[in-house]
């Protein structure tokens, strides 16, 4: 992610295998939360897909953050709020 933050100036044939690698991720979490979604563990009704993508986002945010901060906790307590934000 950190090599995606810097996108333009990376060249395309790198922009690319980061989406790539960034939906495959959404691909594999997606499953996840729809049963979640299904057993009722996960209350929002959004499409999973997109909840996986805010999910990704609320971690790499945060971990981008923390490595500027020097806050090794940011990552994972910003995955633990949006995790509360989906399940509520």
């Amino acid at each position: 992610m950190t090599m995606a933050s810097e996108g333009p100036t990376v060249g395309d044939e790198v922009g690319t295998v980061v989406c790539r690698s960034i939906a495959a991720w959404v691909g594999e979490l997606a499953p996840v939360i729809e049963e979640g979604q299904r057993s009722g563990e996960i209350t929002s009704r959004e499409p999973a897909s997109d909840l996986a993508a805010f999910l990704i986002d609320a971690f790499e945010g945060a971990a981008l953050r923390g490595k500027a901060t020097r806050d090794e906790s940011a990552a994972m307590r910003s995955l633990d709020l949006a995790l509360n934000a989906i399940r509520a």
